[in-house]
């Protein structure tokens, strides 16, 4: 939801830390072999239309090339 409001990528490259933002989501997905979290807003022009959240069975950040690579699949 903060994404889709606010129109900024969140990251939470580590779901087993406790220090994300989610706390009931975090332990579902890590109970369900999911690593890491990634929601990066959907735009078309300067408005945010949503999100897309990419769960990753291994921990660790998204740089821009791997953003770049995963929004061209959705697009």
């Amino acid at each position: 939801m903060d994404c889709d409001r606010k129109g900024e990528r969140i990251d939470a490259p580590e779901l087993g830390d406790g220090a994300h933002r989610r706390p009931r989501v975090a332990p579902y997905a890590c109970d369900h072999g999911f690593q890491a979290a990634h929601t990066l807003p959907l735009r078309v022009r300067h408005q945010t239309l949503g999100a897309v959240n990419l769960l990753l069975g291994r921990p660790g950040s998204l740089d821009g090339g791997d953003c770049g690579r995963h929004a061209l699949k959705f697009g």
